[in-house]
């Protein structure tokens, strides 16, 4: 994975280290161990030039995804939270497979109404 990295996203490992972590390679350590979950190989990835955030998102999205995810959701794979962050990572597998959102094991009860605003929610969520 690095390696396809390093060819098609390079920006990705350009990511500053902050108090020790470095998102870009936690990301990518994250979406390796969720390659049970993988239904294409990053070989067919094409890379991307943006941001490494939208690098994520696109690596996340061609590897895991059924169905498109809202991007400030592409945060799971770089969350570092010790209680939720296993857990976010796999609210993304299985919304990504066409789970309804508030069908997953949340914190909260969500209602439909909810989900919709959530899921409608700015991307900007993720920073």
């Amino acid at each position: 994975m690095l390696q396809y990295v390093r060819l098609r996203a390079p920006r990705l490992l350009e990511v500053p280290v902050v108090d020790g972590r470095h998102h870009g390679i936690e990301a990518l350590v994250n979406l390796a161990g969720y390659r049970d979950a993988h239904i294409r190989t990053i070989a067919t990835w094409s890379g991307s030039d943006r941001s490494w955030r939208a690098v994520v998102n696109s690596l996340a999205q061609h590897l895991i995804t059924k169905y498109r995810v809202p991007v400030f959701l592409s945060a799971a794979w770089y969350a570092t939270d010790e209680a939720f962050g296993d857990r976010k990572r796999e609210w993304f597998v299985a919304h990504s497979r066409g789970a309804s959102f508030r069908s997953l094991n949340l914190p909260i009860r969500m209602t439909r109404r909810m989900e919709h605003v959530f899921l409608s929610s700015c991307d900007s969520l993720q920073h």
